[in-house]
């Protein structure tokens, strides 16, 4: 039942950020909008765990956050693929750094807990 709700959120948001992407978008503030998402999202889940469960539920939240952190860089793929094709190649080559950013942040935490 609530599998449609994010697939129809990921639509609208993709819809919602193509039409701001044919006027005249700042590709700092596109950047920072998208960085600050991510962190503060990811801060919100593990702060709701910790008040929830307390120390316990922190393992709860970095699987939640794995989830949305995964959901963000598929959204973001997305994302620069369809700024590539309307042909708004400064924010879809921004996309991609973030995403290469991302993936080596990923990447060294995997190192890190291996």
């Amino acid at each position: 039942m609530l599998i449609p709700l994010p697939i129809i959120l990921f639509v609208v948001l993709l819809i919602f950020s193509i039409k701001n992407a044919k006027q005249k978008v700042n590709v700092n503030k596109h950047v920072l909008i998208r960085l600050l998402v991510l962190a503060l999202s990811i801060g919100l889940i593990y702060l709701l765990c910790y008040i929830s469960s307390g120390r316990k539920g922190i393992l709860g939240a970095l699987y939640l956050s794995a989830y949305f952190t995964g959901a963000w860089i598929l959204y973001i793929l997305v994302e620069a693929i369809s700024f590539f094709v309307i042909k708004r190649n400064q924010l879809a080559n921004s996309n991609l750094i973030i995403l290469a950013f991302i993936a080596f942040i990923v990447a060294m935490v995997i190192v890190q807990f291996s």
